[in-house]
C-alpha cells in the first residue's frame, strides 16, 4: 500500500512515472465526483486503466434481473440471487509488483492532519 496526500490524479501520475507503470487496476465508481476523478486519472497518468466492480458481493451485471425488477424485500432478493447468480472468479495475482522504499510508501496521516487541527490545541470544556 502506498499512502499519498494530495490530488489523486497528480499523485498517481507521479507514481506511474517513477515506477514506469503500464497498468492501473482500479475500482469502478458510480458517483459524479468519483467519476470525474476517474476521468482526470485517465487523462493525467498515461497508463492503461483496467476497471473492475467490487463494491458488492455479486457483480452488478450478474444480478438475475433488471434494476426495475429488483424485489423490494431483501429476503426475496437474497434468495433469488443465491439461487441464480454466481460469484465471479478472482483476478489472478501478478507475478511481481514494483518495489517501494519505506519513504515512498508514505506515512499514515494523523487524525489532526486529516481534521485540519492539532490535537494539543483542543482544550477541555469546563466541567
Amino acid at each position: 500500500m502506498v499512502i499519498r496526500i494530495g490530488n489523486t490524479e497528480e499523485e498517481l501520475a507521479e507514481i506511474v512515472d517513477e515506477k514506469s507503470i503500464d497498468y492501473i487496476f482500479a475500482q469502478k465508481e458510480v458517483s459524479a465526483e468519483e467519476k470525474a476523478i476517474e476521468q482526470a486519472v485517465l487523462s493525467k497518468t498515461g497508463a492503461e486503466v483496467q476497471w473492475f466492480w467490487d463494491t458488492t458481493l455479486f457483480h452488478r451485471d450478474d444480478i438475475p434481473y433488471t434494476a426495475d425488477k429488483i424485489p423490494k424485500v431483501f429476503t426475496s432478493f437474497r434468495k433469488q440471487v443465491e439461487e441464480k447468480a454466481k460469484v465471479r472468479q478472482c483476478y489472478p495475482a501478478p507475478d511481481r509488483l514494483p518495489a517501494f522504499t519505506m519513504d515512498e510508501m508514505g506515512r499514515l496521516p494523523s487524525v489532526s492532519l486529516k481534521a485540519g487541527f492539532i490535537l494539543s490545541e483542543i482544550s477541555k470544556s469546563p466541567s
